[in-house]
């Protein structure tokens, strides 16, 4: 290889380090940034580690008592339900999508 060649790789390998250095510094940034806002909500809401946990497990308990009741439905309600959780993923889908600023409000 020319040594022409070998000095623009070695300034494009050098630049592509660089990069990646600032986009893992930058995102290290935002991951702080984040734990500290997060830790922030947690004090002024009351909503601790523990407490989301707790709430997980209320929540688990709920949907294993509510899976129990619909299979004891008959098949028309069976079917309507999937129906409904069909709609129902559809639209937090959307919500997803806006939030993450998939979608531009219309």
């Amino acid at each position: 290889m020319s040594t022409n060649a070998e000095n623009l790789k070695d300034k494009a390998e050098n630049a592509w380090e660089k990069f990646e250095d600032n986009v893992e510094e930058g995102w290290d940034k935002i991951e702080d940034k984040a734990e500290a806002l997060w830790k922030q909500f947690q004090a002024k809401t009351g909503f601790s580690d523990e407490k989301i946990a707790e709430l997980k497990t209320k929540a688990s308990t709920k949907i294993d008592e509510l899976s129990a009741e619909v299979d004891t439905w008959d098949d028309e309600a069976k079917e309507k339900w999937e129906e409904l959780k069909t709609k129902a993923s559809g639209w937090w889908a959307k919500l997803k999508d806006k939030f993450d600023g998939d979608e531009t409000p219309k």
